[in-house]
């Protein structure tokens, strides 16, 4: 399952915001416009082990496994700041692809992203006004919600419990790895000529 998150500009082009990969090796949140907001990358491995690269630094954590995932979490909240989109990134609408969730909005929007195994709706909160859901059939569902940031975009729908920890840390003036097997940042299920040609499209 593949689907990417698009948002609509003036000119009637598209820019990519999000792409999204469920594999049978886990989740896949890679971040496209970094300038305007939507940089965060998120590896959620089947395991349950995560990695988050935001501002230049990745930090592990250890969540519920993927299989007979149950409850809801929040997995992203972003505040996109349209105007610091980079317009030369713009495609046309052709390649938008059935699934795929394009924004449509004049203002700064924010997107949260939330992992759960039944929800189909979320209440709704007045400081997201214009709120929009968006479900990705998957296993757990994944929930994008879209709303119109006109402030800040507050807290997360459901906090995630996970303890996060730099992989890497300072001790004694070098580097330190912590200890447990390096699972690689972007895997797919056919190798690295899969993965090339889903950084390509």
């Amino acid at each position: 399952m593949r689907r990417k998150i698009y948002l609509a500009l003036p000119n009637g082009g598209v820019v990519s915001l999000y792409r999204i990969a469920r594999t049978s090796n886990g989740l896949y949140v890679v971040g496209m416009s970094g300038k305007a907001g939507a940089g965060q990358h998120l590896t959620y491995h089947e395991s349950g082990v995560c990695f988050d690269h935001s501002l230049g630094e990745r930090f592990r954590a250890r969540r519920r496994p993927l299989a007979g995932y149950a409850g809801e979490t929040s997995i992203l909240l972003a505040h996109v700041v349209t105007h610091h989109v980079d317009a030369r990134e713009a495609v046309s609408l052709d390649q938008v692809r059935p699934g795929d969730i394009v924004v449509d909005r004049p203002g700064d929007i924010g997107i949260e992203m939330i992992l759960s195994g039944s929800l189909d709706a979320l209440p709704p909160r007045a400081e997201r006004p214009n709120a929009e859901l968006h479900i990705v059939p998957m296993l757990p569902r994944l929930l994008i919600e879209v709303f119109d940031a006109t402030g800040p975009v507050g807290s997360q729908r459901y906090p995630d419990p996970a303890d996060w920890e730099r992989p890497y840390h300072h001790q004694n003036g070098g580097h330190k790895e912590l200890e447990g097997i390096v699972i690689p940042i972007y895997r797919f299920e056919n190798g690295d000529a899969e993965r090339e040609r889903w950084f390509q499209e």
